[in-house]
């Protein structure tokens, strides 16, 4: 449909649900999204419980999360999509969490600059994963 078209054409995925505004800055995402997250997660839960499974949602943060201004508030979008998979009762792998945590957070991509998580990061990412797993 048309409206899922327009939903996917709003949405950034690299850094929560974050928008794009014409002259291609960030700009925090509308409520609206936030709220089709939430019934697209519900539905995701549902399906998940139907064969005794368990959802895990997992953030990913970027590398630009870092390096932006801590008040920038396309940061808070965040903490908005992480209220909303709590108020669904979604276990929850912060991957933020563990990258702030690090003495250096730059050793976890490529060269300490922009781009995907180097072998370090992903590594931490996997070890984060298991310990949430074996919770279950």
């Amino acid at each position: 449909p048309d409206d899922e078209k327009a939903l996917f054409k709003q949405i950034n995925f690299s850094d929560g649900l974050s928008g794009l505004d014409s002259d291609r800055t960030m700009k925090p995402a509308p409520e609206s999204l936030i709220e089709n997250l939430g019934a697209i997660l519900k539905e995701a839960q549902t399906l998940t419980s139907s064969w005794d499974g368990q959802l895990v949602f997992v953030y990913l943060p970027i590398w630009h999360r870092y390096v932006r201004g801590a008040d920038d508030p396309i940061l808070f979008d965040r903490q908005r999509v992480l209220d909303k998979v709590h108020e669904l009762k979604i276990p929850v792998v912060d991957f933020h969490q563990t990258i702030v945590a690090q003495e250096n957070w730059k050793s976890l991509f490529p060269f300490g600059d922009i781009g995907h998580y180097n072998p370090a990061g992903y590594r931490l990412l996997a070890d984060r994963l298991e310990a949430k797993i074996n919770q279950f």
